[in-house]
């Protein structure tokens, strides 16, 4: 009869007081080993660790490969191979989990729902769509919905762009390099010649402060996290021939977008009441840190305020741009102000299902 494998999966330690050590941990790997396991799959943490449950799966603020090291330890013991996990997504970190000996094998979860093409990207030597590590798959299916994705709208909902047809030779020019129209970009490049128009020297947007603010999502924010997200949506759409023309304002200069047929406002959200100024120093200052400013941002209700209510869509000041005869189309913030995973699904339906994101003017 044809043999069975038997992947053995263990976490071998608790992170808490009482709970399984790591000494511990290790001795049943490698009993789990004389037992006849197959292989062993090394992870760590418990629903009680400290300081809180997202160890089980590291959010952004934990350091990459946080339980690699345990899986080079159980290597070390036993004589089959050895399965690593948790945020191991980064390709050369990947690589080299291998190639140092620390594991045979790694394992990957939220890094292929954020980037399902990230086997054969990395094999192109191809830039990969970033997992962000703020855990909001794992997040939302607890609560009772559908598994999601920030960065990755089509997680989720693959029926839904099963069939996508996406616009074919035309000139676009996106206006805004922050995460929606990065995304924008990078999906319909390839088959459109597409310049992206950004007034800052920096692309990334509003998503470059995310990292400095106390939360993202419900995990500690981390710039790392954005920033190499960032950089990998900006080498992604450079690999597919996309222009980015960055410290340009087109909105002084409109005549600069008359050789495009298409033009899509990525503007995102600006504050009202003044509030813009304020925002920025919080968070560039690090005073958004502070124990008794932090605790204040950290509650759902102001949080959503900002997001919401005091920030406005910037579109609407821009309609002195719509020239006849073009396409014109507004995504993420521009049309109305929201969160990231908003922003970033309505570039995933403008640019991919036409007519269904977005708002065509």
């Amino acid at each position: 009869m044809p043999k069975l494998g038997v992947i053995y999966r263990l976490s071998v330690e608790d992170f808490f007081p009482g709970g399984l050590t790591f000494p511990e941990g290790r001795q049943i790997a490698v009993w789990a080993a004389a037992a006849g396991a197959d292989a062993l799959h090394v992870s760590a943490g418990h629903y009680r660790s400290l300081p809180s449950a997202q160890v089980v799966l590291p959010p952004m603020a934990m350091p990459d490969g946080p339980f690699l090291d345990y899986a080079a330890a159980v290597k070390k013991e036993i004589a089959m191979p050895v399965i690593a996990v948790g945020r191991l997504g980064d390709p050369a970190l990947a690589e080299a989990a291998v190639t140092d000996g620390k594991a045979d094998f790694i394992a990957l979860g939220r890094t292929l729902v954020a980037e399902p093409q990230w086997v054969e990207k990395v094999s192109r030597g191809e830039p990969i769509r970033r997992c962000l590590a703020c855990n909001t798959c794992i997040n939302e299916m607890r609560g009772g919905a559908r598994i999601g994705c920030v960065v990755n709208a089509a997680a989720g909902r693959e029926a839904a762009f099963a069939d996508a047809q996406p616009a074919r030779g035309e000139r676009i020019a996106v206006i805004g390099a922050g995460p929606a129209g990065l995304t924008y970009a990078s999906l319909v490049a390839g088959a459109n010649k597409v310049t992206v128009f950004e007034k800052q020297k920096l692309a990334g947007g509003s998503l470059r402060y995310a990292g400095k603010a106390p939360l993202f999502q419900e995990v500690e924010a981390n710039e790392q996290s954005f920033d190499r997200y960032i950089d990998d949506m900006v080498a992604a759409c450079k690999s597919k021939g996309v222009v980015l023309r960055l410290g340009v304002d087109v909105t002084a200069d409109p005549s600069m977008l008359t050789r495009f047929d298409h033009v899509v406002i990525a503007t995102g959200a600006a504050y009202r009441f003044g509030l813009g100024r304020f925002a920025t120093w919080a968070l560039d200052s690090g005073a958004a840190r502070w124990p008794g400013i932090a605790r204040l941002l950290s509650n759902d209700r102001l949080r959503n305020w900002f997001y919401y209510r005091a920030r406005r869509g910037t579109a609407a000041r821009l309609r002195y741009m719509f020239c006849v005869g073009k396409r014109i189309t507004v995504i993420g913030d521009a049309v109305k102000a929201g969160k990231s995973n908003q922003a970033i699904a309505s570039a995933f339906e403008a640019a991919l299902l036409p007519g269904s994101g977005g708002r065509a003017v």
